[in-house]
């Protein structure tokens, strides 16, 4: 099940505020450093989990548990609908005469 790109964008952003807060505030960059730091952070976590994302799915697809096989289809022959074979026969023997007179 591959994840949504609106959460790996909020994941990446959280990524990226950690990374801000625990990588860039201590060496204290210049303002284009960090933001260029914590755009490349937030696209590195972005590209990685879509393609890890991807590349799961193409593993469970080709070794993952198989769907369950169809159903054979029905035959043909449709089981009697009562236990009294002998009246249904008699029965029907009695139409057939009747559609001959």
């Amino acid at each position: 099940m591959q994840q949504s790109w609106k959460t790996a964008v909020i994941i990446s952003a959280g990524v990226a505020v950690f990374f801000y807060a625990t990588q860039i505030r201590g060496e204290d960059p210049s303002l284009i450093e960090a933001v260029s730091m914590t755009l490349f952070m937030f696209s590195i976590a972005f590209l990685t989990m879509r393609i890890t994302g991807r590349a799961v799915d193409a593993g469970l697809r080709k070794w993952g548990p198989k769907p369950p096989p169809r159903p054979e289809p029905r035959s043909a022959i449709v089981p009697p609908t009562s236990e009294r074979i002998d009246h249904n026969r008699r029965r029907r023997e009695r139409r057939r005469r009747e559609r001959r007179r």
